[in-house]
């Protein structure tokens, strides 16, 4: 899904991902989403103009992670809580 947000002198695209296994490079945090911005985007919630990267690959839209059947172990996310789905 796509947000417009802006500030005092630019308007921005806000993306907000379905996969939620990917993590910002600069501190670690789970990313929801980026803001388009000139140089790296801006990573949601933490803010850190810095890349991020996929941390499970084998996330799909349909099947979620698979990576306990095909072997592959990666750190995995939190309950949110309030919305009782599980990453």
């Amino acid at each position: 899904m796509a947000v417009l947000t802006h500030t005092f002198t630019r308007t921005h695209n806000a993306i907000y991902f379905a996969d939620p296994y990917k993590q910002c490079e600069k501190c670690g945090q789970w990313v929801d989403g980026a803001i388009d911005a000139p140089g790296p985007m801006i990573v949601i919630p933490c803010e850190h103009q810095a890349h991020y990267r996929d941390v499970c690959p084998s996330w799909g839209p349909v099947d979620g992670c698979t990576c306990d059947e095909f072997g592959f172990q990666h750190d995995k996310r939190a309950p949110v809580p309030g919305d009782g789905k599980v990453y």
